[in-house]
């Protein structure tokens, strides 16, 4: 149980670390700075940031469901990207999230948008009273 629980905080902290390199690598982007060490540099200390204040306030619940909000909104539009659009499969592989708000309009970014917000309030609503339960100790 206790091997259990680690590998789950050690995936949520992976994936937390992940969309804090992705908040901050896109915001050097986003303000024009293109240097790739120090795009890296902010991107790695954003992750190290982001992952810490998800493991030591408890807020993994939000870190998954943000995750999985942003990868299924993606999925949804890249997919209409791809069979409506004609864009190449090889660019949504290496970065879905990129390539759908880089290949599509601006009706296919709002879309994306709405996707996003509307996925986060559903699993909030969804799961407002989950929490993990603690196990009895056994021994």
């Amino acid at each position: 149980a206790v091997l259990s629980y680690l590998f789950y905080i050690v995936g949520v902290a992976l994936v937390a670390g992940g969309l804090g390199y992705a908040l901050g690598a896109g915001f050097l982007h986003l303000i024009g700075i293109d240097a790739s060490f120090s795009v890296f540099l902010v991107g790695i200390v954003m992750a190290i940031i982001v992952a810490a204040v998800t493991i030591f306030f408890n807020l993994q619940k939000y870190v998954i469901i943000i995750a999985t909000s942003l990868g299924g909104a993606a999925a949804i539009v890249g997919t209409l990207s791809y069979g409506v659009g004609g864009v190449a499969l090889d660019i949504f592989r290496k970065n879905p999230v990129q390539a759908v708000l880089k290949t599509t309009s601006w009706f296919g970014t709002l879309v994306f948008l709405v996707l996003l917000v509307a996925g986060i309030v559903v699993q909030l609503r969804v799961n407002r009273a989950w929490e993990i339960e603690a196990y009895e100790n056994r021994i």
